[in-house]
């Protein structure tokens, strides 16, 4: 079988889960098809970077993943015994990760984003396009230097926890991300001052205007939606590379209650946007 013809066959099984999820938690929205597919085709070529950085960690002993964490004999560690070295590599992972894909999001908000709602749909498609390409590049490696049974059990992890999980943490950034497109509004209404700078500021109120507050809403909120994304990313990586599968099913279950939370909470402040 030619790459080609493997590359083609393989995004054709990803794309299932993708379309699956991609149901689940966008079947309520109609947005312009071309922002859909600009926002999902972006976060996938997203993944570019992180195909280069990863080839560039396995041409650099200390910084390959894999070599690290078998001359360690990390595979069947426990949580409590990862290097922090390793734990800040994840974490820089991670963050370069939802970075990428904040500025997808980003992107089309010139252009398309008009509610918080909006935010956190394109984000979601962004996470999708993300998902799509990793899962994609990653399969193909597994099937190129594995068997066939680690191909399908690698599958089906990937695409019911992996592409979730990314859907996830961009629906908690999308929902900042819409807190600081319409942070006047947000600020100025509903005094949403959930973040400990703007409430320290909010005691010399009289001191600045409120536009400048809002401004600074606006940055803590962008702050406070990568933080939380880039750190349940970092957890999820860790729970993946060191095998601890008996966590990914609360991490699910949590997730989609998060989910479940952030919507009801953007529902409130929908005729703001």
């Amino acid at each position: 079988m030619s790459n080609l013809t493997l590359s083609i066959l393989i995004g054709l099984i990803n794309a299932v889960p993708i379309l699956i999820w991609g149901s689940y938690f966008l079947h309520k929205h109609n947005e312009k098809r071309k922002w859909v597919l600009f926002s999902f085709s972006l976060g996938a070529l997203s993944v570019v970077p992180l195909v280069f950085l990863r080839y560039f960690t396995d041409l650099i002993p200390f910084l390959d993943l894999q070599n690290t964490l078998q001359a360690n004999s990390l595979l069947q560690s426990s949580f409590f015994n990862i290097p922090i070295s390793l734990i800040m590599f994840f974490v820089i992972i991670a963050a370069i990760e939802e970075y990428l894909k904040h500025k997808v999001a980003d992107k089309v908000s010139r252009n398309e984003i008009t509610s918080i709602d909006d935010a956190i749909e394109f984000s979601i498609m962004a996470a999708l396009g993300f998902a799509f390409a990793e899962n994609t590049f990653y399969l193909i490696n597994i099937w190129k230097n594995l068997d066939i049974q680690t191909f399908t059990s690698v599958f089906m992890l990937r695409a019911v926890f992996s592409t979730f999980a990314h859907c996830l943490f961009s629906t908690i950034y999308g929902y900042y991300f819409g807190l600081a497109l319409f942070s006047k509004k947000v600020y100025n209404d509903n005094q949403y001052h959930a973040w400990s700078l703007t409430r320290l500021l909010k005691k010399f109120h009289f001191r600045f205007k409120r536009g400048f507050m809002a401004k600074i809403f606006a940055a803590e909120s962008q702050f406070v939606g990568l933080f939380y994304a880039t750190s349940l990313h970092a957890i999820f990586n860790i729970l993946l590379e060191f095998q601890f599968t008996l966590f990914l099913a609360p991490f699910f279950i949590i997730g989609l209650s998060c989910i479940k939370k952030l919507i009801e909470s953007k529902k409130a402040l929908k005729e703001l946007a």
